[in-house]
């Protein structure tokens, strides 16, 4: 008996953006960057401010984008899975958990992300190797 308001609420939700949808698109630029050594894409996956953080020696490290896009380069390409764990997001901010298995080592990051200009970002990225 609606059918235009019924047409209007089916158009509106497949014309509704996914933001999981988008953040998937930037942490798969991060996965394939860090893969394959490219820095363009690992660009493309993080604001230019982006900042990273870990524990080693019971002492904090602060390492900035531009130190780890060089610690990329020098390692080159890597055999690693990678897998999105979980995430979270409200309005223009979200939370991501993902793994990365390498052959010998595994990684955990905790990623949080931005809308910015209509693009999601990692703004920082706090991780950590799994203990064996």
């Amino acid at each position: 008996n609606a059918s235009e308001k019924y047409n209007k609420v089916i158009l509106d939700f497949f014309n509704e953006k996914n933001p999981y949808v988008e953040i998937e698109k930037t942490i798969s630029n991060y996965f394939k960057g860090r893969k394959n050594a490219n820095i363009d894409l690992l660009k493309q996956a993080f604001s230019r401010d982006a900042m990273l953080f870990t524990v080693k020696d019971s002492l904090k490290l602060n390492i900035s984008i531009a130190a780890y896009f060089k610690k990329v380069l020098a390692d080159g390409k890597k055999e690693v899975k990678t897998t999105i764990v979980q995430g979270s997001v409200v309005n223009s901010i979200a939370n991501f958990q993902t793994v990365f298995k390498y052959p010998n080592v595994t990684y955990h990051d905790y990623l949080s992300l931005m809308k910015i200009n209509d693009d999601w970002k990692i703004t920082s990225k706090t991780f950590t190797k799994e203990q064996k």
